[in-house]
């Protein structure tokens, strides 16, 4: 026996205030997947996890399954150009399967890097596979306050944040991923306090 469909229905807003959207609401378009960029400034490299992902995005490519990229338009030396913000696995993929010319992608308002990185943060909070080192890269590129008074803290202590987990030279020392734990310290202790433990 089949389940009754039920409508989209609002649901209570008792208590709360609705946001009403600063920026324009967004457009879809159909480009050339080869025709987008990736801002190192925000966006993680391609790590071997993320490879093996495209591999299956490819090998598994149904129109069905396929969430558009997130992107946005950027002056980049005189020239407009499509960045994405969230997708960036899906777009290779594409560009990489010979039956694909063409994708949707959705384009919302965020000119330039700090806009875009808080899109980036926006779309990736609370999701799995983006980790807190990667976070904390974007919450940078977006003048979080936060984030810089973390590394603030840990270039006064001598302490080298490292913009991957695969980054360590030499025997490590003084390096460091560990994103949350600063923060925990920081959020307990205060920035001054915390500066003196990390220096010892």
């Amino acid at each position: 026996m089949h389940n009754n469909v039920r409508p989209i229905a609002p649901v209570s807003i008792a208590g709360l205030t609705p946001n009403s959207p600063s920026t324009g609401m967004p457009i879809f378009e159909l480009v050339k997947p080869t025709d987008l960029f990736v801002d190192p400034a925000y966006q993680r490299n391609i790590s071997e996890k993320g490879s093996r992902q495209i591999r299956r995005i490819i090998e598994g490519f149904d129109w069905t399954k396929f969430k558009p990229p997130i992107c946005a338009y950027s002056e980049h030396e005189g020239r407009t150009m499509l960045k994405v913000l969230d997708g960036q696995h899906t777009a290779i993929a594409a560009a990489s399967n010979p039956h694909v010319d063409v994708i949707p992608v959705m384009i919302v308002e965020a000119e330039d890097t700090i806009s875009q990185a808080k899109a980036f943060i926006g779309q990736n909070t609370d999701r799995l596979g983006v980790t807190n080192l990667q976070m904390h890269q974007a919450a940078l590129a977006a003048a979080d306050e936060d984030a810089q008074t973390l590394e603030l803290v840990c270039h006064r202590a001598n302490i080298k944040v490292l913009k991957t987990t695969n980054a360590y030279t030499g025997d490590g020392c003084r390096q460091t991923i560990a994103i949350k734990q600063i923060e925990g310290l920081i959020s307990r202790r205060g920035a001054q306090r915390s500066r003196r433990f990390w220096r010892c």
